[in-house]
């Protein structure tokens, strides 16, 4: 797991990033940019924030939407398309947005919008934009994760994440979970706050380890009753509790980048599997007192732990022998599909349409072997189907070229004598 490199940004535009992200204070400046003509680059960086309205909306958890009067920043570069994205994107400028805490949410929007826009088929094509965040709190559940692996945008977002920081983890926990104690805390996240979650010193306070295991104790249940569903079991007790508590839906995506020090000290560790970085936002510093490094052959992890992993790791590796298993199939599709454009061109050279020869059985012999290929290719796909709405298929492949053609040729041939059969009865 440690041994993935971060191959779309170079150590000079992570150091760029998050200088700026960190220099950025002033809540009154929606955004701060700064352009770098030597490499042809545009950095944008986003605020961060300490004020607990700005952290929980007082909804149910995970239960808002996006508003963009909470967003004037990502509104400016929306509705102004002459501005500097617009401009930057048609001159094949490099774009990173940034942010650390509560601005990096900011920094993902605003390059979800940037990818959105420009990184289209019918776009200007070339430079992608970069989202870069440090010690960003969770922003979406798994579609988030699943939509920007299909549209192949999920390398786009590098989350750095430091030993002890407790923000990525914080949406793991209801805004009850902390009664009075949050708004204390919250100045912790503030960019002026000479006190933070990210120094080793998080022991020596006790109301920062009172939040600091909090926040943990969520992220246990969160993390096991994922764990549990990953490996095909059933935790009674943790069933009991998630009836009376609700589960937080948040969860994360894109690239995560695990520091085991703080700045440049420790090692970077490079997780790309969603699962696996639900799994590590918790494991790794469960215990604060160790020294341990963040790899699966430094750390000290427990048995439970391991098999946490490897679930997740052996979900990845299902999914993606459940797309070799139906590529197989795709042989015995394109065949079944020959034969059934034989059947419409030949009632096409009748001048009778398939569609009408099939309601009306013209030839009940010629017409009953054509439904019997129809229903052996329902057969196969009604299978896809079923796999990708369990997500047991890998995101990117409803984004495959192949998969698309395919797809669409079986939808415009069959559904035509779906339709008239089912006027036919």
């Amino acid at each position: 797991m440690g041994g993935e490199r971060i191959e779309q940004v170079s150590e000079e535009q992570i150091e760029k990033a998050f200088s700026l992200a960190w220099r950025h204070k002033s809540s009154d400046r929606p955004y701060h940019l700064e352009k770098f003509a030597k490499n042809n680059e545009v950095v944008i960086s986003f605020p961060a924030s300490g004020s607990i309205k700005d952290w929980y909306s007082g909804t149910a958890l995970g239960d808002t939407k996006v508003n963009l009067k909470l967003f004037p920043s990502l509104r400016s570069i929306g509705n102004n398309e002459a501005a500097f994205v617009d401009k930057a994107i048609g001159k094949q400028k490099q774009i990173v947005f940034t942010g650390h805490s509560l601005g990096a949410p900011l920094a993902i929007l605003a390059t979800l919008w940037t990818l959105d826009k420009y990184l289209t088929p019918k776009s200007h094509g070339g430079i992608h934009p970069l989202g870069i965040t440090f010690g960003s709190p969770l922003i979406g559940n798994h579609i988030l994760s699943h939509a920007t692996w299909r549209e192949n945008w999920s390398s786009y977002f590098l989350h750095f994440v430091m030993r002890y920081d407790v923000v990525p983890r914080i949406f793991f926990s209801p805004l009850s979970a902390f009664d009075q104690r949050f708004e204390a805390i919250s100045q912790l996240f503030n960019p002026k706050s000479n006190r933070s979650f990210t120094s080793e010193s998080i022991g020596r306070d006790a109301a920062i380890s009172e939040f600091y295991f909090s926040v943990m104790s969520n992220a246990a249940a969160v993390t096991s009753h994922a764990a549990c569903k990953q490996m095909g079991s059933i935790d009674a007790t943790l069933e009991t509790v998630t009836n009376f508590i609700p589960l937080s839906p948040y969860r994360p995506f894109g690239t995560f980048i695990f520091c085991t020090g703080n700045g440049k000290e420790g090692k970077k560790i490079v997780v790309r599997n969603p699962d696996a970085v639900l799994q590590l936002l918790f494991r790794p510093v469960a215990d604060p007192s160790s020294k341990n490094d963040l790899t699966l052959n430094d750390l000290d992890f427990s048995i439970s732990a391991r098999l946490c992993l490897q679930a997740a790791t052996l979900i990845k590796e299902g999914k993606r022998n459940n797309e070799v298993r139906m590529k197989k199939k795709i042989d015995f599709v394109e065949e079944k599909m020959k034969e059934l454009d034989k059947y419409k061109e030949t009632w096409e050279h009748h001048k009778l349409g398939y569609y009408d020869a099939f309601k009306i059985q013209e030839d009940p012999d010629e017409d009953f072997q054509a439904n019997v290929k129809r229903l052996e290719l329902a057969a196969v796909w009604d299978e896809i189907i079923e796999l990708l709405r369990r997500y047991d298929l890998p995101d990117e492949l409803e984004g495959k070229t192949e998969w698309i053609k395919i797809g669409t040729s079986f939808r415009r041939l069959v559904e035509p004598l779906d339709i008239s059969n089912y006027y036919a009865i």
